[in-house]
């Protein structure tokens, strides 16, 4: 029996679409709403401080970034929510849709305590990697949304993920300030 390159094709493409979006990497789809089991928790008054490097086993993501932080990106942010994901500890902040669905984003901050950079997935966009005072960035654009991976030490790192209606373009500019926010609170590697 012959296969369709065509078909083999698109069947290949869902398959690395589904494990793209798996639970191991941590990303949310943007239209994902918020369920009510999902722990929220306040977000800090003031601006997180540095952290040394051997507390970064027991950092919760939603000290590395606050609302404050999120909302020069829009008005009505809802966040932070906490919860774990695969071997990540996530913290997130949504802007829903509403009357400007352009506007509406998910936006994420993940601890990786056991994957450093290198560890990075590919989502069909090809991974740019840079470095920037001593720290390397790994930026992974995606349909939609963007991952700016930074790194902590070579197996450790905390990703700064993003998905919005606007586009990928945007998603990765936004990724890239917020990714200068968390690294200037992250312990040097």
């Amino acid at each position: 029996m012959k296969i369709n390159r065509a078909v083999l094709t698109i069947c290949l493409g869902v398959l690395v679409g589904t494990s793209a979006c798996s639970s191991s990497e941590g990303g949310e789809a943007a239209t994902e709403p918020p369920t009510s089991e999902q722990p929220r928790t306040s977000a800090p008054s003031s601006s997180p401080a540095r952290i040394p490097e051997t507390e970064l086993a027991e950092t919760d993501p939603c000290s590395l970034l606050s609302k404050s932080d999120v909302s020069k990106y829009g008005e009505q942010i809802e966040g932070p929510i906490r919860e774990d994901i695969g071997s990540s500890r996530d913290c997130r902040f949504m802007k829903p849709f509403g009357s400007e669905p352009k506007g509406s984003f998910t936006l994420g901050v993940a601890v990786r305590d056991d994957q450093g950079i290198n560890d990075a997935v590919d989502r069909g966009y090809g991974i740019q990697k840079t470095e920037d005072g001593g720290r390397q960035f790994a930026r992974i654009p995606s349909e939609g949304g963007c991952t700016v991976a930074v790194s902590v030490t070579t197996a450790s790192r905390v990703d700064v993920l993003i998905n919005m209606a606007a586009g990928t373009e945007r998603a990765c500019q936004v990724a890239s300030e917020v990714s200068e926010v968390v690294a200037s609170r992250l312990p040097e590697g």
